[in-house]
């Protein structure tokens, strides 16, 4: 059960658009920053449900990037996700839902649909396959602020629609894989190649998720 419904409307979207700003580009030094601070830390707290390993997430991936420095933290970063080398954790949906490394998949067109029915566009569509880990991040995040505003302007029957769809999408895509990916990226990460950054950032993800689907029934019914 949710202790303080509103504040975990409030803080959900800005801790899956701080997620997703982390695995969209390289990252800059004050995005790094925002980590270590206090207000930032209570607001993921609130989106993890007072989960303490959301806090030690925060805390080991400041110390990570403290002890890394951008430059590394950037060169991890096109490692991972950028390439040219072969991508050791392909941050797309489609290849955990396949098994293959394959790109434009049945999730690809999936989630496409519900980012169309809540009118939300990918930049770079449709060259770019929505179903990339900081995409749907981002989807959440949108989702997030515009069931706050239809709650905040008194249309409980948008916030109610909205809310429904969030929870399924929630449920249907990032929670199907986002836990396989950071466990993945964890086993990458223990051989030495790339430190602790990213794998406790996709971890982190993958809680907020875990407990946002714990929660989302909760929620369509408060919404209603």
């Amino acid at each position: 059960m949710i202790e303080d419904k509103e504040a975990f409307l409030r803080c959900r979207p800005f801790a899956y658009a701080l997620m997703a700003r982390l695995f969209k580009s390289e990252p800059e030094e004050g995005v790094v920053a925002l980590l270590s601070e206090k207000a930032t830390i209570e607001a993921i707290l609130v989106a993890a449900g007072g989960d303490c390993r959301a806090a030690d997430a925060l805390t080991e991936m400041a110390a990570s990037a403290e002890e890394a420095g951008i430059e590394r933290l950037r060169s991890e970063f096109t490692r991972l996700f950028l390439g040219p080398a072969r991508l050791p954790v392909p941050p797309w949906e489609s290849v955990f839902s396949t098994g293959e490394p394959l790109l434009f998949q049945q999730a690809t067109a999936e989630v496409r649909q519900a980012y169309r029915a809540h009118g939300f566009e990918v930049g770079g569509y449709p060259k770019e396959a929505d179903d990339h880990l900081s995409v749907e991040l981002e989807f959440l995040a949108r989702l997030g602020e515009a069931i706050i505003c239809a709650w905040e302007s008194g249309d409980a029957e948008a916030a109610r629609r909205m809310a429904c769809g969030y929870g399924e999408f929630l449920r249907t895509h990032p929670c199907s894989w986002f836990g396989p990916f950071a466990e993945q990226l964890e086993a990458y990460a223990e051989k030495g190649t790339v430190g602790r950054f990213y794998p406790q950032a996709a971890a982190l993800a993958a809680l907020l998720c875990r407990y946002d689907q714990e929660v989302s029934a909760e929620l369509v019914s408060g919404a209603a």
